[in-house]
């Protein structure tokens, strides 16, 4: 999100109302929480993300990447702060 500037947001946003693109952006959504969960279960094969938590995931890096491209927040404090939220969503089957 940092990389991509606020401005992206705001042409999404812009956007948003047609039915073609509303079901486009949820099919997006759908397939980017199963990245998301596959990519955890990749990293380590005993950790998992459900899905409510990948959701959750994705709206704190979405929330964090606005934060530093606005320069509300330094995109190393965005980075270190996912890295927590991500840590603190993922189950670990020991």
């Amino acid at each position: 999100m940092v990389s991509q500037g606020a401005e992206l947001s705001g042409v999404v946003a812009a956007l948003v109302g047609t039915p073609d693109l509303e079901k486009a952006r949820r099919e997006s959504e759908s397939r980017y929480v199963d990245i998301c969960r596959q990519a955890v279960r990749s990293a380590d094969g005993n950790a998992d993300l459900d899905k409510e938590a990948a959701i959750a995931f994705i709206g704190a890096a979405d929330a964090l990447g606005h934060a530093a491209a606005r320069g509300t927040i330094s995109p190393e404090s965005a980075r270190a702060t996912i890295t927590t939220v991500l840590l603190s969503l993922v189950n670990c089957s020991d």
